[in-house]
C-alpha cells in the first residue's frame, strides 16, 4: 500500500469515527433533551398526609441512594428481567409479567425501601416503614426526579465536552 493510499485511509477512519460521534453525541443529546426533571413531587400514604418530595437531594446523599440502586439493578432477578426487555420484544404482557415478577419479590421490596428511607429520611421518620405507608409505584416514583435531573445535566456535560473534543480533534 503506498503512503498516498495510507493516508487516505486514515483520513476515512478518522472520518467514519468522527461521523460514528457525531451520531452518538446527537443520540444522547437527543435523549436528554427529552427528560423534564421535575422540581419536586407529592405522594400521599395511604392515611392521606402529602409529602412534596423534592426533585433533587444532597450531593453525600445522592452517592448512597445511587450507590443502593446501583446495588438493586445488579440483583439477579432485576439484571435478567432488564435485559430480557428491549424496544424490539416489548409487549405489554410481557411488561406485566417482568414486573409482576419483579414487584413479589420481597428482597428486592425491601432494597426499595431501604432506598427511598436513604433518599428522604426526614419523610421515613414521619410514617415509618415507607413499605408500609406508600403505593409501591409512588416509591418507584420519588426516584425519578433527582435520577432524571442528575443524567440531563451530567449527561448534558458529558455530551458538551465530547463535541468540543470532536472539534478539536
Amino acid at each position: 500500500m503506498s503512503s498516498e493510499q495510507t493516508t487516505d485511509s486514515v483520513e476515512n477512519t478518522a472520518q467514519q469515527v468522527a461521523n460514528g460521534l457525531e451520531q452518538g453525541f446527537g443520540g444522547i443529546e437527543k435523549f436528554l433533551s427529552k427528560l423534564i426533571p421535575p422540581d419536586s413531587i407529592e405522594i400521599k400514604t395511604f392515611e392521606g398526609k402529602s409529602f412534596t418530595l423534592p426533585g433533587a437531594i444532597p450531593a453525600r446523599r445522592q452517592v448512597v441512594v445511587f450507590r443502593m440502586l446501583k446495588e438493586l439493578l445488579d440483583e439477579e432477578e432485576v439484571f435478567s428481567a432488564l435485559n430480557g426487555v428491549s424496544a424490539n420484544n416489548i409487549q405489554a404482557t410481557g411488561m406485566v409479567d417482568v414486573l409482576i415478577g419483579l414487584c413479589t419479590n420481597e428482597k428486592l421490596m425491601e432494597k426499595l425501601g431501604e432506598i427511598f428511607s436513604c433518599a428522604y429520611p426526614d419523610v421515613t421518620e414521619e410514617v415509618g416503614d415507607p413499605l408500609d405507608a406508600f403505593a409501591l409505584e409512588d416509591l418507584v416514583q420519588s426516584l425519578i426526579p433527582f435520577s432524571e435531573r442528575f443524567l440531563k445535566k451530567v449527561g448534558g456535560g458529558l455530551a458538551t465536552l465530547g463535541r468540543v473534543a470532536e472539534e478539536v480533534a
